[in-house]
């Protein structure tokens, strides 16, 4: 699977940002810290092991899950899902100050013309 599919997954990148924040995490403490369901947390683990990202230790009944830092997918998706929050943040921040902006400048012209 490319960069692309894997990362078009919201839960997925969920998923990746929180095992790149602590380290190794029961399965059913990543569905609470994500905010999702097991079915869903668990299909798209299964897309992560799959392509070696991800990785399980079973403990007893438990199953832990952690990054594979050895696979070089891992480091590339990490970089590629920085960026894209950055992109994310910064348009963000472009929406709340410029597009106010704009509309009010558009709303004005438009007053300006209609009264012509």
């Amino acid at each position: 699977m490319n960069l692309e599919r894997l990362l078009a997954s919201s839960c997925r990148q969920k998923i990746l940002k929180e095992l790149s924040r602590v380290k190794k995490v029961h399965i059913m403490g990543l569905v609470r810290n994500i905010n999702s369901t097991y079915i869903e947390v668990n299909r798209n683990i299964k897309i992560l092991e799959k392509e070696g990202v991800v990785t399980d230790q079973r403990v007893g009944r438990m199953r832990m899950l952690r990054l594979n830092h050895e696979n070089p997918k891992t480091k590339v998706l990490l970089q590629a899902l920085k960026i894209l929050n950055t992109q994310t943040k910064i348009k963000s921040n472009l929406e709340k100050t410029c597009l106010p902006n704009f509309i009010e400048e558009t709303q004005n012209t438009n007053e300006i013309t209609e009264t012509s």
